[in-house]
């Protein structure tokens, strides 16, 4: 009785989920049918664009990082170094952080793009 009482204020988890996810879901949908009509070359180009805005939001940061990398492997001063190691470990969160931002943005048309792609290696139409 109490198990329903909560399901019938807060639903079930299944819906929850499905109420989560839809958000996610219209966006895959509106970059398909933006692929829909894309020719072969390009919708295999779209690898490239994908690593291309990678690079280009994350590019600066990993610069600095690879800089920070060689600071410390060429630092004689174990103080100096334990300094540098304290700056990688941050720039390499920071980093990883920023990676994580770009893959979620890039996500819906990264998911429409396979999905397109595979659509197209079947043979089937959208229903």
């Amino acid at each position: 009785m109490i198990k329903k009482l909560i399901e019938s204020v807060f639903g079930t988890r299944h819906e929850r989920e499905v109420k989560r996810l839809q958000p996610l879901l219209d966006a895959i949908h509106r970059e398909e049918e933006k692929l829909r009509d894309l020719p072969e070359d390009q919708l295999r180009g779209q690898t490239a664009k994908f690593r291309g805005i990678i690079a280009e939001r994350t590019g600066a940061l990993r610069a600095e990082l690879d800089q920070a990398k060689q600071a410390k492997h060429d630092c004689a001063d174990p103080a100096e170094r334990d300094t540098i190691e304290d700056r990688v470990q941050q720039l390499d969160q920071q980093y990883r952080k920023a990676i994580a931002q770009v893959l979620d943005d890039l996500l819906p048309e990264a998911y429409a793009t396979v999905r397109e792609a595979c659509r197209r290696l079947v043979g089937t139409t959208v229903s």
